[in-house]
């Protein structure tokens, strides 16, 4: 079974892994699902990890989808051999079952489909497969096991195995769809047989061990992250390097709706760090990855600094109001204010950078004006990274912004998202260069909140260093606020 992970293809202690071996780990990394669904009533995970033995890459895969009808396919499989030819057999039943689910297909013809396909596609024939249909409003559950364990439920209750559907492996036809209902409560692990073998122990013995795991999981609140994030890192980390196969695990426990966030603030810069707050810690609970988190962070201050600017310019009062919710597999954001809009100038210089950063990121951006005011909506897809070793950095949310500049170097740390803190930061950047024709480092505390008011000034540095012999060089911690926010800019920086 091979995985994608925080593995980089080398061999455990003492095993010498191939070329072809490392080549078969990065096809197996490449076509698994880097990510599952962020959904708002399931708590959605899953996990991988690489054999502790000298085996290359195999046939295991996962996978999760939404279909039309609003009901969860989880899937996992296992295609038999290893190897490249593993891996792209792996490939090719993984998206002809994920397509047909979100084509709207039963169970029973999504399998059927696999089933055909096995019969002229080589290397496909004889794979395993356990698959589940969740209703996350109900709790019903359908699911079929095609030579592969069955489904492990567990809840405050315990643990317990569903009865196997005994399905033939793929090619051999004949389906039994075996039927139960998850509670409120519960979650439902599909799995590999890579979470249950170890040299020398029964079977049976690992199936204990995986439902005494996951238990001790659901039960551990005090641990990082969801109950399905939980159990996840629970099933892989057992399996350890001792595991003859590749462990692969996908989780999904029931949850109360994921609430909806709405704020309302008066049209004041000052209150630009609530907006930043409410949204990133929303975003993080949601389970959001922080390059993501960072792009909605970004969009709320950049539309909601808009509003406060040009929806009530020329001292006028009034609200902006900043909403976010999650539906199907879509995170929509929102910030509306009441104001009128003065005209867009034809020529707008440096500004209105903000949105077209966001839009650029991957993010559908839309803005509507009319008499009772502007909307600014963000929409991106709600996904949570599967876990590939650390946890992720979080959003930083600081105060107002200080600069330090001295000998030709400028620090900077907290927010400059407003007038003030960015024309302190141009300032020091015209003194430290000498109006552009001495070299200047920019040094980022992994704290900083950039506004485009900021990435404007840095870039404007840049490019007039450039020109005039004294050359910028902006220096930022790898995977922090403002390290996404220039690359999103297309800013050049030095990571650290």
């Amino acid at each position: 079974m091979g995985t994608r992970g925080a593995e980089t293809g080398e061999a455990s202690p003492g095993v010498a892994r191939t070329s072809a071996d490392v080549t078969a780990l990065s096809l197996q990394r490449a076509l698994l699902p880097s990510s599952v669904p962020l959904l708002q009533d399931v708590d959605l995970a899953a996990a991988y990890r690489v054999a502790g033995d000298e085996q290359s890459a195999g046939g295991d895969w996962f996978d999760a989808s939404l279909a039309p009808d609003g009901r969860l396919w989880l899937s996992v499989g296992d295609v038999v051999g290893h190897g490249i030819e593993a891996a792209a057999a792996m490939c090719q039943m993984r998206a002809i079952f994920a397509a047909r689910s979100l084509d709207g297909a039963t169970l029973g013809e999504a399998l059927a489909s696999l089933d055909r396909y096995s019969h002229v596609a080589a290397g496909t024939f004889a794979t395993t497969v356990c698959t589940a249909v969740l209703d996350p409003a109900t709790g019903e559950l359908e699911y079929v096991t095609r030579g592969h364990p069955a489904p492990l439920v567990v809840g405050p209750r315990g643990a317990r195995l569903l009865p196997s559907t005994q399905g033939d492996p793929i090619g051999l036809g004949g389906d039994r769809v075996g039927r139960a209902t998850l509670a409120a409560d519960e979650a439902i692990l599909l799995f590999t047989d890579g979470a249950v073998e170890r040299p020398g122990r029964p079977l049976d013995a690992g199936l204990r061990a995986l439902q005494d795991a996951v238990v001790a999981a659901h039960r551990d609140e005090a641990a990082p992250g969801g109950t399905a994030e939980r159990v996840c890192r629970r099933v892989v980390g057992a399996a350890g390097g001792t595991a003859r196969d590749d462990a692969t695990a996908l989780c999904a426990a029931r949850r109360e709706p994921f609430p909806d966030l709405e704020l309302v603030i008066p049209a004041d810069p000052g209150r630009l760090g609530q907006v930043r707050q409410a949204v990133g810690g929303w975003l993080e609970r949601l389970g959001l990855p922080a390059q993501e988190r960072t792009l909605l962070v970004l969009a709320a201050s950049e539309a909601a600094a808009n509003s406060i600017e040009h929806g009530y310019q020329g001292g006028g009062t009034g609200d902006v109001t900043v909403t976010a919710r999650v539906r199907g597999v879509t995170i929509h954001l929102e910030v509306r204010d009441e104001g009128r809009w003065r005209r867009p100038t034809r020529d707008p210089g440096d500004r209105g950078r903000g949105l077209a950063m966001i839009a650029s990121g991957g993010a559908r951006l839309s803005v509507t004006s009319g008499a009772s005011g502007t909307r600014t909506r963000v929409d991106v897809d709600a996904r949570r990274s599967v876990p590939v070793g650390g946890p992720a950095i979080p959003v930083a949310l600081p105060g107002d912004g200080t600069v330090d500049a001295a000998d030709g170097i400028v620090r900077i740390r907290g927010s400059f998202d407003d007038e003030a803190t960015v024309a302190a930061l141009e300032h020091a950047l015209r003194r430290q260069s000498r109006g552009a024709s001495s070299p200047v480092t920019v040094d980022i505390d992994p704290s900083t909140f950039l506004g485009s008011g900021a990435v404007r000034a840095l870039a404007r540095a840049a490019r007039e260093g450039a020109a005039g012999g004294g050359a910028v060089d902006i220096v930022v911690p790898r995977s922090t606020s403002a390290a996404l926010t220039l690359e999103l800019s297309r800013t050049p920086t030095t990571e650290t």
